[in-house]
């Protein structure tokens, strides 16, 4: 009889690290919507690291989370600066008005 079977390690499954980063990250890409850049990192990593974590078995469920939590963010913020880039384009004298008061502002910093 094995008498040390109390002190031996409890083995996680696979891809539960992975599983957790994909649910922060889609949390992130969630909440960093309005900040276009870490939502365009966090979604698609959030989307990689929740099919990684699947391996050769079933996905977890916060692994499921974080894929659909980092799709709906990606989605946020791809359809945020497409409706940007329209607007821009329809009113080019509101692009305008923003350089140069972006400009009149490092004027007078300088």
């Amino acid at each position: 009889m094995n008498e040390n079977y109390y002190y031996q390690p409890i083995e996680k499954p696979k891809g539960e690290a992975l599983a957790l980063a994909s649910f922060i990250l889609g949390i992130v890409s969630i909440l960093s919507a309005a900040f276009v850049i870490p939502s365009f990192i966090c979604g698609p990593l959030a989307i990689i690291f929740a099919l990684l974590s699947r391996g050769t078995g079933r996905m977890n469920g916060r692994a499921l989370t974080g894929l659909i939590i980092g799709s709906i963010g990606l989605c946020i913020v791809t359809v945020m600066t497409v409706q940007s880039i329209i607007y821009i384009y329809q009113n080019p004298d509101v692009f305008r008005e923003i350089l140069q008061e972006y400009e009149q502002e490092l004027q007078q910093l300088r």
